[in-house]
């Protein structure tokens, strides 16, 4: 009996020792609203000036008013996570480190990485700006002909309410969703680009099942909504477990997509054309295989170096001009004669060139703050330039294309090297934004008397055009 009181006796004081040691997650800041020090935060500031390669960190505050780090380090493809004591004096050090670095950035305002209960947020009005565009620009439409198409008892109020119930749902449902929940800057961003890629990927399974008869396009417009949605929740489900930062959210997105238009190519490369039965529903098939090798491409170079957000629009503008590259050339020197094989094959080249020359160039870097945006305006005002040149000079429709692709190419070598001061050296572990508009097929359509699509390439809609990112 005395064995077991005294059993009972220990057992309570382990508990009681247990509790008075909880640990209590505590600013790092000094005005309370920041929680958690990431790559950026540590390449800009360098709080902890010994840890390399520091993915997150974040400070706890025991019960006996001692603190401890959990520093989360990237080691080749691994996250690892390590504690470390932390004494009062390093605790002002790093606040007063972090609180200059978010002064210089929001001076007014402070941080908004956390709300009121600690979650971090950062990422959720981006999420909820991007859904909600999305909604109205194409996924209310979509929805709207995958149920109304072809119904001719349909009346333009029903279709108009689809369209509105459908656009207004974009908004809401994230808001609701997403109101007690942690939504990083990552998890925003590869939820987007799901949202986007899950459009592409729906076509290309239309393309896939239909194929020549996706001239009805009803099953692509529903099979892309339903895909959608799912990326875009399971892009957030797999950025917030694996803690995906913007940066490599980017990386996933932007490779995965070229990817897919490889895919697509490569069909042309094998068939010679797209409009047969055979073409259509290779190019779908390859266009998904693409992306899915895309994707695990993309997870194999953001395992490589530390990616920020500005290192992924850079890497996307690279590779648009990659693209972009043997077209105008073939657009140069012989733009009537073209076959189709040369088109593809070119195509596939300067993607891969494209891609493979962002990545040199932010190879051991860390571009910060407005880098990846001013870089992307920076080409788009050289290709300004050579469009405004080539009418002064008044070039032929040969030349034109040329001159104006090499104002838009000098304006992005011109961004990478003279904002050196937007970016810190980076420990490498290995020796774009862009805007794409999904309706771009549909709008440079045509439609026949039975509702048919009718693809008419002398309509000429941007299907991928530089912007700020939203």
């Amino acid at each position: 009996m005395l064995v077991l009181l005294f059993l009972c006796t220990v057992n309570v004081l382990c508990q009681t020792d247990t509790l008075r040691m909880a640990e209590e997650q505590v600013p790092v800041d000094e005005v309370g609203r920041v929680y958690v020090i990431d790559s950026n935060m540590q390449a800009n500031a360098n709080v902890f000036r010994e840890v390399k390669n520091l993915f997150e960190a974040r400070l706890y505050m025991r019960s006996d008013s001692t603190y401890i780090a959990y520093l989360t380090v990237r080691k080749e493809s691994r996250l690892l996570t390590e504690q470390t004591p932390v004494s009062a004096q390093e605790v002002k050090e790093i606040r007063r480190a972090v609180q200059q670095f978010v002064d210089s950035k929001i001076p007014s305002e402070g941080s908004t990485t956390t709300n009121e209960n600690g979650l971090d947020q950062e990422g959720r009005t981006s999420l909820l700006v991007g859904s909600t565009l999305w909604s109205l620009f194409y996924y209310g439409t979509a929805t709207n002909f995958a149920i109304n198409y072809n119904e001719t008892e349909s009346t333009f109020n029903f279709n108009a309410f689809t369209y509105l119930f459908a656009g207004g749902l974009g908004y809401f449902v994230p808001l609701l969703l997403t109101n007690n929940a942690p939504v990083s800057a990552g998890a925003s961003s590869l939820a987007l680009g799901g949202m986007f890629q899950g459009v592409l990927h729906g076509w290309g399974m239309a393309m896939l099942v239909q194929g020549d008869n996706i001239q009805n396009p009803r099953l692509g417009f529903g099979l892309s909504v339903a895909t959608g949605v799912a990326e875009t929740i399971a892009g957030y489900m797999v950025a917030t477990k694996h803690n995906i930062s913007e940066g490599d959210a980017g990386i996933l997105s932007t490779t995965s997509f070229y990817g897919l238009v490889s895919g697509g190519l490569v069909s042309a490369l094998v068939t010679k054309e797209f409009t047969t039965d055979l073409s259509v529903r290779l190019a779908g098939g390859l266009g998904l295989l693409g992306g899915a090798a895309g994707l695990l491409l993309g997870n194999s170079i953001r395992s490589t170096q530390n990616f920020t957000s500005s290192d992924a629009s850079i890497y996307a503008t690279s590779g648009l001009l990659g693209l972009a590259l043997p077209y105008v050339i073939i657009a140069a020197v012989n733009p009537n004669n073209l076959d189709i094989r040369v088109v593809a094959g070119t195509g596939i080249i300067g993607i891969a060139a494209g891609l493979f020359t962002g990545l040199q160039i932010v190879k051991g870097r860390d571009y910060t703050g407005s880098a990846g945006t001013l870089t992307m305006l920076s080409t788009v005002a050289g290709g300004l330039i050579g469009l405004g040149t080539s009418s002064m000079l008044d070039l032929n429709s040969s030349s034109t294309p040329i001159v104006t692709y090499a104002f838009a190419a000098a304006g992005f070598t011109l961004a990478v090297t003279v904002l050196t001061k937007y970016y810190s050296k980076s420990e490498s572990r290995s020796n774009l934004q862009f805007n794409v508009n999904p309706l771009a097929p549909l709008l440079a359509s045509s439609f026949n008397g039975n509702n048919s699509v009718l693809f008419n390439p002398n309509n000429t809609v941007p299907f991928v055009s530089a912007s700020w990112k939203f």
